[in-house]
């Protein structure tokens, strides 16, 4: 997150459902351990439906490589 053009770390949006949260959780440990997929990182987007089902959206401004989509496959979760 931003705030006054300084990243804010956010750990846990206690207003959010609690999946959302573990989301959260297990895209940062992902997110750490792997300097190309966190490199080009603009936003990430978490949803969650009411059945419980998630989904998280990377989004990048810049183009991706091959060597990205290789380390991508280790993201999932």
């Amino acid at each position: 997150m931003v705030e006054n053009n300084n990243k804010i770390n956010v750990d846990e949006l206690t207003i959010c459902d609690a999946q959302i949260n573990l989301l959260i959780s297990k895209l940062k440990v992902k997110l750490l351990g792997s300097n190309e997929i966190k490199e080009k990182l603009f936003q990430t987007e978490i949803q969650v439906s009411r059945s419980g089902e998630g989904i998280v959206t990377l989004i990048y401004h810049k183009p991706l490589d091959a060597n990205w989509i290789k380390k991508e496959k280790k993201v999932k979760f």
